[in-house]
């Protein structure tokens, strides 16, 4: 008999099903010659400071920093039941090795790891490893279990981030805190994130937009666009030249092109493509795809992989073929799926890409949720995208002469729709206005001869003013002011509202500290409340000597992100009130 062990209740569910351990017994299930149990997330986790001395208790940097010889692991007194339950399994004398059947990947792997030595057991170690919870691939996973050698090193590399993410959490935290007078939650992942936010909103604070000029010809069913010019004088010379004069074309380029299908979506580019179109957050989509994956919907979601592999190669046609015919938005094409193009061996690693799974067929897709709903249909149309046929056009861009001063226009003719046809058939079945793509050139050119006018009759002369590339009316002669862009900011804006907020342009962008604050440089000091000022304590110097993992954290924020959104401008007050007892901390030298 073996113990398959799962991470939650109700994949342990679905793996039982397909096993025959129909008879629920207390924390797990039995039959078939099987026992099937699970974790509740992460049983057993890396133990707080206090477990490795007394002194830990208290926050103080003298103590800094907490480098443990040997990691110690604790269990959350609401999760001891079930811990006790799979360690009485591990030790049934029927049992004569262990599955591990949690998720098919790094955090998987550590959860399944902890529990198994925790347990104190011995017993051989096979491994489930699936990117579907369809009953056939649970099947065939069953069929080909792995031993559980073969992913030690994955083990090993989830160990590493666990304890990377407590020595620069804890430590950095206690440190900054301790010296502020407050608390302030550092991250491995989440700091230089931070960091990164406020660098780019720094930038874009302190560009200085400059304006320039671009005089269009209206040229009836087309506009050709002048050069910029900074000089207004000499666009509006350009203006009282030009109008109502004929245009002559000089040149026109027809190039034909090919787009080719985009790729399957990995976790990275799903979860951008949501934000994109639903104004999904990564963590909503992740959570919408976990639930698709274990209603057997999706397939595994932490993936870095945009292809299949050759031995998926009917499944998947057969399941494009179905979307191609009963999808809303793939019912026009005429051809049928070309799979050679998603298809690659060597970039597939853990897991393939993200797809749709069969058993979308025998759901009512109405009766799910909204948010996974949007999220399977998305997926549904990229695979309908990357099995289609390539987007062709004819782009063309004309070169027109009045007056002796040139103007350029361009357009494009479309061959064969191919992909895009099915994606704009998609966009279009979604309520919300979406995002445009960037496509500039999508006007077509009516049908144009070089040497030839541009129109019957005088071309009209207008001068823009546009601001962000968005033309404003000014009547008949219209100016267009067009901004020289700088950096773009993405914000993150929960609920409409930024989690960053400029106090002022003299706030500047002290509030980044990099690793160098360690060094004894006379011009960095900190708050005493004794005092009122203090240099770097030698604690906070050996601190980054001593951690050179921290280090690598690149910046960290001295207001930092706290444990919730809504302390963030708090810590940014209190922060900016502070600049008259440290005034001297200024984090562009330590940063750059």
């Amino acid at each position: 008999m073996k113990l398959v062990v799962a991470e939650k209740p109700s994949v342990a569910q679905s793996l039982a099903t397909v096993l025959g351990a129909k008879e629920k017994k207390d924390g797990y299930l039995e039959g078939g010659g099987w026992l099937v149990s699970w974790c509740v997330g992460h049983l057993v986790e890396l133990a707080q400071p206090e477990a490795y001395g007394e002194q830990y208790a208290k926050w103080r940097y003298a103590d800094l920093p907490i480098l443990p010889a040997h990691w110690k692991y604790d269990v959350a007194k609401d999760k001891k039941k079930q811990l006790g339950v799979l360690r009485r399994l591990m030790e049934d004398k029927r049992v004569d090795a262990v599955v591990c059947a949690t998720d098919a990947g790094r955090e998987g792997e550590l959860i399944f790891r902890l529990v198994y030595q925790q347990a104190g057991c011995s017993k051989p170690i096979l491994r489930l490893w699936i990117s579907s919870m369809e009953d056939a691939a649970i099947r065939d996973g069953f069929e080909h279990l792995r031993p559980g050698a073969d992913y030690d090193l994955l083990y090993r590399a989830a160990l590493c981030r666990a304890g990377a993410d407590w020595i620069v959490g804890i430590n950095a935290t206690r440190l900054f805190s301790v010296l502020y007078g407050d608390t302030l939650n550092v991250g491995r992942v989440m700091t230089p994130t931070l960091a990164l936010i406020v660098q780019r909103e720094d930038a874009i604070h302190s560009f200085q937009s400059k304006p320039f000029y671009v005089p269009e010809l209206t040229c009836g069913g087309f506009t050709a666009a002048g050069e910029k010019l900074e000089d207004k004088a000499a666009a509006e010379a350009i203006q009282t030249v030009c109008d109502g004069k004929p245009a002559v074309v000089r040149k026109v380029e027809r190039q034909k092109k090919t787009v080719q299908p985009p790729r399957l979506y990995d976790l990275t580019t799903l979860q951008r493509e949501c934000n994109r179109l639903y104004g999904f957050t990564a963590q909503q989509t992740l959570d919408y795809l976990q639930s698709l994956y274990e209603k057997k919907l999706a397939t595994y979601p932490r993936t870095d992989s945009q292809y299949i592999t050759a031995d998926m190669q009917a499944t998947v046609g057969s399941l494009a073929l179905w979307l191609w015919q009963n999808m809303p938005f793939g019912k026009d094409s005429t051809t049928a799926p070309e799979l050679e193009g998603i298809i690659d061996d060597s970039k597939v690693t853990d897991h393939h890409a993200i797809l749709p799974t069969v058993e979308m067929a025998r759901t009512d897709l109405s009766s799910l949720p909204a948010g996974e709903r949007d999220v399977l249909m998305l997926l549904a149309c990229r695979l309908l995208c990357a099995t289609a046929q390539p987007h062709r056009f004819e782009a063309v861009l004309a070169v027109l002469e009045s007056e002796g001063h040139t103007f350029t226009a361009k357009g494009k003719t479309i061959l064969h729709e191919g992909w895009k046809g099915i994606e704009q058939a998609f966009r279009a079945s979604l309520k919300q206005k979406q995002p445009e793509d960037g496509d500039e050139n999508t006007a077509r050119l009516p049908e144009l001869k070089e040497q030839g006018p541009a129109l019957h009759g005088p071309a009209r002369f207008r001068l823009v003013l546009a601001f962000g590339q968005k033309k404003l009316s000014g009547g008949r002669c219209r100016i267009a002011e067009v901004g020289r862009h700088g950096p773009q900011l993405f914000r993150i804006e929960p609920v409409g509202k930024p989690i960053l907020h400029r106090l002022d342009s003299s706030f500047s962008c002290r509030y980044l500290v990099g690793p160098d604050l360690s060094c004894s440089d006379s011009r960095t000091s900190f708050p005493s409340r004794k005092n009122g000022r203090r240099s770097v304590p030698p604690a906070a110097r050996n601190f980054w000597t001593k951690c050179p993992e921290v280090g690598a954290c690149s910046a960290i924020c001295c207001f930092l992100l706290s444990s919730h959104l809504k302390s963030v401008q708090n810590c940014l007050d209190k922060y900016k009130r502070s600049q008259n007892i440290h005034k001297n901390l200024d984090a562009h030298q330590y940063y750059n």
